[in-house]
């Protein structure tokens, strides 16, 4: 008797597409961001590494550049697109076209930035989901 070696593949498939979540909506997030308009009252531009052990050992290095409010650029693996608003830093981190995550991340007296990340709400949403939330802390690398 012959079995089909395709059925597990295509179960496992289908296990894997209906156990993701979904990600957050694009529309949605980009009303969010725009909305943080409040002059910018800090300057995020640059490297920072994490210092937060999470996701097997933490986001991985930033590098951004704000121009005005607006900052672009990578967290390890994701694309990252922000606002800064006063002394806030909100963000969206996707990867190719699903957004994984909202973020709000502020400011420390140590120069740290730090925050959580959602990945299935506004990140400052009244009440956010707290199953999954990813926290953030990076800070500047120090000069050799």
């Amino acid at each position: 008797m012959r079995t089909s070696t395709s059925l597990p593949l295509v179960l496992g498939l289908a296990l894997a597409l209906g156990c993701q979540a979904p990600g957050l909506d694009p529309k949605q997030v980009a009303t969010w961001l725009d909305s943080k308009n409040e002059p910018a009252d800090l300057n995020v531009s640059g490297d920072w590494e994490s210092v937060a052990n999470y996701m097997a050992g933490g986001w991985g290095n930033a590098a951004w550049v704000q121009k005005g409010n607006r900052v672009t650029g990578t967290l390890g693996p994701y694309v990252f697109d922000g606002r800064v608003s006063g002394r806030k830093l909100y963000a969206m981190i996707q990867s190719r076209d699903r957004i994984y995550y909202t973020a709000v991340l502020e400011i420390g007296e140590d120069g740290r930035l730090s925050g959580m990340a959602y990945p299935k709400d506004l990140a400052d949403a009244e009440s956010p989901s707290l199953e999954n939330r990813a926290p953030i802390m990076l800070r500047r690398p120090a000069n050799p």
